[in-house]
């Protein structure tokens, strides 16, 4: 058992059952709290003390992977039931198949939580369907007090009506400031059917943190236009991350997609994912178009997907970034496309502007960058002065040994870099001895402390420290 920040951490049961239960008002217990073999009469013994921690405020369970339902669940809610000041509860049931009747039981604790503010329910593949949902929707919907709030029901068995009762109740939560929903995975809906998400939404005045797991759930073309729409009510928005990836979207959805960022001036945070999602350079226009009205923007994650798009795409994205000045923690994913020298030079430019920029995420493996493209994306880099943290994959780009000798003079010049991740190896002309001297580079480096390479690169630098000692 650990004591930190007034949370007691318990490693083992029997730690807590022999503690008075009036002592306890804020508990965790970690992963390997309950065992495989005796867990149905551990959360039996669990449930029986719950009824006796009266001043429990804080509870924490991490009940993942156990196939964990039926009379043992419904004990564990009936122990539950019985702490009436709840304020900050959080339960981990991935794959435990609690189905509609686990889902009701649960939700009927949670309805009478008066105090609730903080919820995190991780229902991940659970066999829940409609039925359960809509008991959990009317528990959310009693939630007055609620201001954060953490739902992942990914992987169940929920239609279009279940996502609708569910989006209702969120817009009874009035006092959400914080919301992270996962509905991906659940099989059951029609691309024509309406959810009214973000018009629900936009009674949440208070949003300020808005993380939405869209992906693979053919949401169709009007959902996200409503979407959209809805959140651009909520004025107090300062962080949103939309995942759209692995959705069968039209391009002119996309594209006004894009427009109405511009009115998201707001935004310090936000992160588009469209991975695994056909869209052309016109697209891309058009989010970048919107994106550098953003300019309060600090924080920054695009990963755009597709197999087209080209230097082109790369130009708007670098016409964008300039006008972004007060980034400091960028990410772009453009793997898999045909972005050429010309794309690469159009980043490395755009990059040399952002001087504030702390924190660098370059995921542009398989493309055709070449030398040139290699030795402007470097000359980026060393304006970049103030960055701490840059990950690099350049992997399959057709780069040689000069291409990695320009990055071991730009790392060399970047001389706060703390965290450095880099996959160069794979796919690229690059000599033994290219390789061996760029490590050299990198291991007598003063400030760099986390260091992630390729397999074959971590050995080279065993080679060279045993060799230099």
């Amino acid at each position: 058992m650990m004591m930190q920040q007034n949370i007691k951490y318990f490693k083992n049961l029997d730690n807590f059952l022999n503690c008075d239960p009036l002592s306890h008002m804020n508990i965790e217990f970690l992963k390997d709290c309950f065992t495989r073999e005796n867990y149905v009469q551990e959360i039996c013994q669990l449930s029986s003390t719950l009824e006796r921690c009266c001043n429990l405020s804080t509870i924490f369970l991490n009940l993942q992977y156990r196939k964990f339902y039926g009379e043992t669940f419904s004990k564990l809610c009936s122990g539950l039931s019985k702490c009436a000041n709840i304020q900050n509860f959080k339960v981990d049931l991935c794959r435990n198949y609690i189905k509609d009747l686990g889902a009701q039981e649960l939700s009927f604790v949670i309805s009478n939580w008066v105090y609730l503010s903080i919820l995190t329910l991780n229902l991940d593949d659970n066999k829940i369907s409609d039925k359960g949902i809509s008991e959990l929707a009317s528990a959310l919907g009693k939630c007055v007090s609620l201001s954060n709030l953490f739902l992942n029901i990914a992987s169940n068995d929920i239609s279009d009506e279940g996502i609708s009762e569910l989006a209702s109740a969120l817009g009874k939560c009035v006092s959400l400031s914080n919301l992270f929903l996962n509905i991906a995975g659940n099989d059951r809906r029609s691309v024509n059917s309406k959810y009214n998400l973000g018009s629900n939404l936009a009674q949440c005045k208070n949003l300020s943190n808005l993380n939405l797991q869209l992906y693979s759930t053919e949401l169709g073309n009007d959902n996200i236009s409503e979407l959209v729409s809805g959140l651009i009510k909520c004025k107090n928005l300062q962080a949103l991350v939309l995942n759209l990836g692995d959705n069968n979207i039209g391009q002119q959805v996309y594209e006004n997609l894009g427009s109405d960022l511009a009115y998201f001036t707001h935004l310090s945070k936000l992160s588009l994912q469209l991975y695994q999602t056909e869209i052309s350079n016109n697209v891309v226009y058009y989010i970048c178009s919107g994106i550098k009205y953003c300019t309060n923007l600090s924080i920054l994650n695009l990963n755009l997907g597709g197999y087209s798009l080209n230097e082109l795409a790369a130009s708007h994205i670098s016409s964008a970034l300039a006008k972004l000045t007060n980034l400091s923690n960028l990410t772009i994913s453009f793997s898999g496309h045909k972005i050429t020298a010309q794309g690469a030079s159009y980043i490395g430019s755009a990059l040399s502007k952002c001087t504030n920029l702390q924190a660098l995420s370059l995921q542009l493996c398989n493309n055709n960058i070449g030398i040139t493209g290699f030795k402007d994306l470097t000359s980026g880099l060393v304006n970049c002065s103030n960055l701490s943290s840059l990950t690099l994959d350049l992997r399959q780009n057709q780069i040689d040994d000069q291409s990695v000798l320009y990055l071991g003079q730009a790392i060399a010049k970047c001389i706060k870099i703390f965290n450095l991740k880099l996959y160069l190896r794979y796919g690229n002309r690059l000599s033994n001895q290219c390789l061996s001297d760029f490590i050299s580079v990198i291991v007598s480096h003063q400030s760099i402390q986390i260091l992630e390479l390729e397999c074959e690169l971590v050995r080279m630098i065993f080679m060279y420290q045993d060799y230099h000692i």
